[in-house]
């Protein structure tokens, strides 16, 4: 997860909450990266991969049972690795760095699930000089479709959108992404998922923008979402939440 100087992307203590409420990516976005890696999904393989901005191993997880064994997590936030490195897989490898300064090389993938709105332009640069030609770069997001009535009124979630926008004014990954790389593909896809009511509550609180509000206002935050999930719940204790899904790719030319 990357650390923002607004706040946004910050866990420390709340790295265990972020771990349990984030739901897995569809397993076609990781079909997709194995076949434009040029591998077989789920059989094992030895491509040098890193994993930016891995926060606790959500995806990263998801890139060892794809088959990816030669793989490192990297993550600037050490409370989010040692979470990861509870969790019982092996490998990945996961280090406590920047992205700027990740010291690797000569890799044929490098991934980055949700972080891509937040890469700072040195990140994207030294990304590149991570990847051999030809190498790979993936990127994959996911959007919760569903707003639950109220929720934007809530502290901090409108100055959230506002930081977010404010990131991005003075340049666009997505616009760099196509400029230096080559054979663009990209994919989205709306899936729908079944959560338990206690999955959608701990979803809707791994957000970083709560880092925003005051502890009081995190109480307040917790106790609207108890009860505007319990609400829509209802007597089956679960709820059928849309995700728009979306994923880049694109290859590094030679020079």
């Amino acid at each position: 997860m990357l650390r923002q100087p607004n706040g946004l992307g910050d866990y420390g203590e709340y790295a265990e909450l972020y771990d349990v409420g984030r739901v897995p990516f569809p397993d076609w976005m990781f079909h997709v990266l194995c076949k434009k890696a040029g591998i077989t999904y789920g059989v094992a393989n030895r491509m040098r991969t890193v994993d930016v901005g891995c926060g606790t191993g959500v995806a990263t997880r998801q890139l060892v049972a794809a088959g990816f064994r030669d793989l490192h997590g990297i993550d600037i936030d050490p409370k989010m690795i040692a979470v990861a490195r509870q969790r019982p897989c092996n490998p990945p490898f996961y280090h406590v760095e920047t992205i700027e300064k990740i010291p690797f090389d000569d890799c044929r993938v490098v991934t980055a699930f949700g972080t891509l709105p937040w890469l700072t332009l040195p990140a994207f640069v030294n990304i590149w000089y991570m990847l051999r030609i030809g190498g790979l770069l993936f990127y994959g997001d996911e959007d919760c479709l569903e707003s639950l009535p109220g929720e934007e009124s809530l502290p901090g979630y409108a100055r959230a959108k506002e930081l977010r926008a404010e990131a991005l004014k003075d340049w666009s990954p997505r616009e760099s992404f196509e400029y230096h790389y080559q054979d663009i593909y990209d994919e989205s896809r709306v899936d729908t998922f079944e959560l338990s009511e206690e999955k959608a509550f701990a979803y809707k609180l791994s957000g970083s923008w709560q880092n925003l509000v005051s502890l009081p206002e995190r109480d307040e935050i917790r106790e609207f979402y108890r009860g505007a999930i319990a609400r829509q719940a209802g007597a089956t204790g679960k709820v059928k939440w849309r995700f728009k899904h979306s994923l880049m790719c694109g290859t590094k030319p030679a020079p």
